[in-house]
């Protein structure tokens, strides 16, 4: 038999029905759309040198977004969470990603990458120190004061803790004083290098041997001992004279020179003054002799005795 022709009433209802499906399967992702810039108020990211900062942004983050729009698709979490990105943070993130685009990753990746780029990693044996020397600050209330201490309980990760590690960080404690900055920041290089392995004591080995090579450096830089240098190379060395006093030296043996030359020629002076003298007495008893020969001859005694006494006299 024949099927009976569906009668107008329920042409009417398949209608009515077909145009509530489509008008439910158009309305859906106007619905999502609609959803998704209705979070609730999420303050923008701003960049920010505490490290933990980002953690607790994209915490709640996350958690808005999955109390507004739990079903919607990763390219809208994506495009919502760049949204809530202040301008110098999206800058730095967008240049980070290239040459890919930021569209080009799905929610959870994008997070990920967030927490690698703006968070402040640090060595786990920073944030014990920062436990152990944690201190109320003046007018700090004493609630926040204690959520910030739990935080920096959850960082200190007593479990993964050795006790050679606990050892070295009492000692990093106990150096408060300002001149011991250098040794703390020795101690926590050992302790992040050497990791589980480190050892009481060979980081105060190494502290001792570092204090010994200063001591010493400072020796060499003090005066005595560049006094003592200077010293010991004047022993063997001839000193440096300057230009004036080799001018000097010079000048006093050009006088030297000269006084022994007029001394000479004074003493030649003297030699010719002396032989003429002596020419000139010469030549006088000569001529003496000379003249009185004749009165010796004829036998005059007066004469005699007047060329001796002449002769004698001379």
């Amino acid at each position: 038999m024949p099927a009976n022709p569906p009668t107008m009433e329920e042409i009417l209802q398949q209608i009515v029905q077909l145009l509530a499906n489509q008008t439910n399967a158009a309305a859906a992702p106007q619905a999502v759309q609609n959803t998704v810039p209705s979070l609730p108020d999420v303050s923008i990211f701003e960049p920010s040198d505490d490290k933990g900062r980002i953690n607790e942004w994209l915490s709640r983050f996350k958690f808005a977004l999955n109390c507004a729009a739990p079903n919607a698709p990763d390219d809208i979490k994506v495009k919502c969470l760049m949204n809530k990105l202040s301008e110098s943070a999206f800058s730095e993130y967008n240049r980070s990603v290239l040459p890919a685009a930021v569209t080009d990753f799905n929610f959870a990746s994008t997070l990920s990458k967030l927490e690698k780029l703006f968070s402040k990693p640090q060595s786990v044996f920073i944030d014990r120190y920062e436990c152990l020397k944690a201190a109320r600050a003046e007018g700090e209330e004493f609630r926040p004061f204690i959520n910030r201490h739990k935080r920096l309980l959850a960082d200190f990760r007593f479990d993964e803790l050795k006790k050679e590690q606990f050892n070295c960080l009492m000692l990093l404690t106990a150096l408060k004083a300002h001149n011991d900055a250098t040794l703390r920041q020795r101690i926590l290089a050992r302790l992040a290098t050497d990791g589980d392995n480190v050892s009481y004591d060979a980081v105060v080995e190494d502290l001792i041997n570092f204090q010994s090579t200063i001591a010493e450096a400072r020796q060499l830089k003090s005066p005595r001992h560049q006094n003592i240098s200077m010293s010991s190379a004047k022993k063997g060395s001839r000193p440096i004279m300057r230009t004036n006093e080799v001018r000097q030296n010079q000048s006093r043996k050009c006088r030297t020179v000269q006084s022994a030359g007029d001394v000479e020629e004074n003493s030649i002076g003297l030699t010719n003054a002396g032989t003429k003298r002596l020419n000139a007495q010469s030549a006088n008893l000569t001529v003496t002799l000379k003249n009185n020969v004749p009165h010796f001859m004829n036998g005059g005694s007066k004469t005699l005795r007047n060329g001796t006494t002449n002769v004698l006299d001379i």
